[in-house]
Formats: C-alpha cells, structure tokens, sequence
C-alpha cells in the first residue's frame, strides 16, 4: 500500500532533511560539530526505545553485523555533515551532499541489488555529477583550527561515500528486519561509536559533549525530534520503492530548502551561480526518474 505513496513520502523526508539542515547549521556556528553529532544520536536513541512495542530482535548473525556496519556508516557521514555545515556554505554543501549519493547509489544499487536504468537516464546522472563538479570548485580548503586544515573536497567525497554503502546496507536490511528494530538497534550502535570516538579524544571533547546537552537542550531536542520523525518517514520511503527512484526525490527536496531558503537566510556569497546550479540538477534528476 505504501508504493502508492513513495513520491509523497520522498518529498516529507526530503522536508525534514532540509529543515533539519538549516537548524543545524545554525547551531554548529556556536556549537563543536563532534560534540553536537553525540548529543543529537544520544537524544534520538532516547527516543527510538518508543518503538520498543514494534521492534523484534530475532534477527540472523549475518544481519546483526550488517546492522552495525550501517551505524559505522552512518557515524561517519553524522559526525562529517555536522564538520561540512560547520565549516562551510550551506548552499555549497547540501547541493553536493545531496546530489553525490544520487550517483553513488545508483551505480551501487546496479551492482549490489541489480537495479539497472535507461540510457537516457545515465546521461542526466552525468550531467549531475558535471553540475556537483562545479559546485564543488566553488569551495576551497576551510580550516579547521589552528593546527591543521583538512580538505573540503575530501571530506564530501568521504561523507557521500559513506551514505551510498550505508542506503545499499539499509535497503537490503529492510527486507529481513523491521523499521521499528532498526532504528533502535542502529541509533544505539551509532550512539556507541561516538561515545567512543569522544572518549579516545579525551576530556576536553567529553566536556564538550556534556556542556552541549546542558545549555544547548532546547535546540537538540528540537533538532532530535525533526530527526527521528525523518528517519522513520525516510525508512519508510526506502521500502515502499527502488531506492534509485527514492533517493533522486528525497534529495531534491532537501536540495531546494537549503539552497533556497538556507542561503538567503545566512546570507552567503555567489548564491546566484549556486541556485541556478543546484536548478540544473534538480531538472537534470528529475528527468532521471521520469525517463
């Protein structure tokens, strides 16, 4: 029943994506982007255990390990988003953010879950990744302290990397385990992993993290809540249909808002270019799905 309503479904999460974005790039101008990926995992985990009632955990070996390697995934595009909205344009990010999985995905989806396109179709993905291509050329090398500078286009190429083996894992997870079982078990996992990454940095990042959750509650809680209605919304969408099709329209979704409405509200520089960048790939994706 719900394959009737996927593109409904796509675009809601593809809201909650962008809405969540434009909070978090807010709140990581004042907050440290580690300390807030563990406070805002932490949070939604406390909310997932909600889902208790609908979870069942007889689940195989093989997909208990799966189930974890999806949370190292999704740890690392967290805590890596959370580093690109902190140190960089949103309207940059997003945009790249968004539209490298759209690639990613459809390449891995052939290879993985014998997902095949047109033609016609992998010639608007090429166009796609010209349009990201040239987005990306708009940013360069941030700093991010004093001591050292990691390179932005990197860590988009990480950070997308990780979401595309992530939504092939997840996407084959929900043919064997429930939404509910999922979303507890991988927040928990996730949860785990950057407790652990904040503990081998030592106490000034677990101080972070414990300030974050004390003066900062209100806007994690939010950010959480947003969150975890997204998660189910998404997971959702990614049974209902091929996640080559759901994937184009969550993304475009998000990349309208934060483009949008994300760059005027942080005012940022050369939005026109990036606007009608960011057009050309929503046109080009969604020829991708008609086609």
């Amino acid at each position: 029943m719900l394959s009737e309503f996927w593109p409904y479904l796509a675009i809601l999460a593809g809201f909650f994506s962008g809405i969540i974005a434009l909070f978090e790039k807010k709140l990581l101008k004042i907050e440290h982007a580690l300390a807030y990926t563990a406070s805002i995992t932490f949070i939604v985990t406390v909310f997932s255990f909600m889902l208790l009632p609908f979870a069942n955990f007889n689940i195989i070996p093989l997909n208990w390990i799966l189930l974890y390697a999806y949370s190292i995934t999704l740890t690392i595009s967290f805590w890596f988003t959370a580093r690109l909205f902190r140190h960089g344009n949103i309207s940059i990010a997003s945009p790249i953010y968004k539209t490298l999985p759209i690639l990613f995905v459809v390449i891995f989806a052939f290879l993985f879950l014998n997902e095949s396109l047109t033609l016609i179709q992998y010639g608007f993905i090429i166009i796609l990744a010209i349009s990201a291509y040239l987005l990306i050329n708009e940013s360069k090398k941030i700093k991010e302290s004093n001591n050292y500078k990691y390179n932005y286009r990197l860590l988009i190429l990480l950070d997308t990397l990780a979401v595309s083996f992530g939504l092939i894992i997840l996407k084959y997870l929900l043919n064997y385990v429930n939404i509910a079982s999922i979303i507890i078990i991988v927040n928990i996992f996730t949860s785990l992993n950057l407790m652990a990454i904040i503990v081998r940095r030592g106490s000034t990042y677990l101080s972070w993290f414990k300030n974050d959750i004390k003066i900062y509650i209100n806007n994690i809680v939010l950010i959480s809540t947003l969150t975890f209605f997204y998660r189910i919304i998404f997971y959702l969408t990614i049974s209902s249909i091929l996640i080559s099709l759901a994937i184009p329209i969550a993304n475009i979704t998000t990349i309208i808002i934060t483009v949008l409405i994300g760059g005027v509200i942080f005012k940022e520089k050369s939005l026109f270019k990036k606007v009608l960048l960011a057009l050309i790939m929503i046109v080009s994706a969604y020829f991708l799905i008609v086609t």
